[in-house]
């Protein structure tokens, strides 16, 4: 009888070692995967900031196209009138 509440004892000792393993386990994976998502997380952020920074880069691109193709207007416009003048003379 009592070896047999020794057996019971170890066995249930087993058991709780096994179980207390586990909970271990699954507190770790559960930190792994916090980590994971703050990770992500910040990583979007960043895409983000990416994003915004591309659209003001590609606004100011926007402009300066235009700003040249307004120069070269104005510098086709001058040569003409040059050209216009020698003729003229």
């Amino acid at each position: 009888m009592v070896s047999d509440l020794a057996a019971a004892a170890q066995a249930i000792r087993q058991q709780v070692d096994h179980q207390r393993n586990t909970a271990n386990a699954i507190e770790e994976a559960a930190r792994e995967t916090a980590a994971g998502a703050v990770e992500m997380a910040r990583e979007v952020s960043g895409m983000g900031e990416v994003i915004h920074e591309t659209e003001a880069l590609s606004g100011k691109v926007s402009a300066a196209a235009s700003d040249l193709a307004q120069t070269a207007q104005a510098l086709t416009n001058a040569t003409d009138r040059f050209i216009s003048e020698l003729k003229a003379a």
